[in-house]
């Protein structure tokens, strides 16, 4: 008798792109400046030390990480998993969240760190 194949999975994943306020200074303990470079590659390569994960980091930054994370899922799982997947917003520029990501991330028990989880979600929505 042959055994029957599993019924394949189909996850459906939203990535939101959201941005934080300039840090002007920048902020020493977060990267970056809280905001995505958009610059075209030619202008920030200098700015790179390494030439993978470079700019403009945009809409079709995030869809070519969204089309590879759904074939390495869909390879190592032989075909069992399909990932759909909607990049927002849909313009170039991202939504700006209304505090500086330090503050987001600056909690110092688990109940802290995970109420600025559920704050960032909030606010990006």
């Amino acid at each position: 008798m042959a055994a029957q194949a599993s019924p394949i999975q189909s996850w459906r994943i939203v990535v939101l792109r959201a941005d934080f306020p300039l840090e002007d200074p920048d902020e020493a303990t977060t990267s970056g400046t809280g905001q995505f470079d958009l610059r075209d590659l030619s202008l920030a390569l200098a700015d790179y030390r390494f030439p993978y994960e470079t700019p403009p980091h945009d809409r079709p930054y995030f869809e070519r990480h969204m089309a590879a994370l759904a074939r390495y899922y869909s390879v190592v799982s032989e075909g069992m998993i399909e990932i759909d997947y909607a990049v927002f917003p849909r313009r170039r520029d991202a939504y700006r969240l209304p505090i500086p990501a330090l503050i987001y991330g600056n909690g110092r028990t688990p109940e802290e760190i995970g109420a600025k989880w559920v704050q960032l979600v909030q606010d990006a929505v």
